[in-house]
């Protein structure tokens, strides 16, 4: 059965992989949604990524599609994969004050 929006209460956010197809066992999923109500990021929702790019011999084409109901304004969205710690050097700071 296909799913009905009412896009009058209910947003519609989708992702998929770029560049066309992808390996077999490659896949994309929207995993959270965080809505901020407050501070500088207020109306903005963050949609949560999730992707995996695989290494089989056949290609697919992955998405995905999910309904929310309407609470942000705009929508960024983020991947979400563990950032790599910072191995530079010492970062060079200035201080204004007088």
């Amino acid at each position: 059965m296909t799913p009905t929006v009412n896009f009058a209460t209910e947003d519609v956010l989708a992702v998929m992989m770029t560049q066309g197809t992808q390996l077999l066992g490659s896949s994309i999923n929207i995993s959270g949604l965080t809505i901020r109500t407050t501070g500088f990021t207020a109306g903005c929702g963050f949609v949560h990524v999730d992707s995996v790019v695989g290494t089989g011999s056949a290609s697919v084409q992955p998405f995905s599609v999910v309904k929310t109901n309407k609470g942000a304004l705009t929508y960024a969205f983020l991947n979400d994969v563990t950032p790599a710690p910072y191995t530079g050097p010492t970062p060079f700071n200035v201080n204004l004050s007088s």
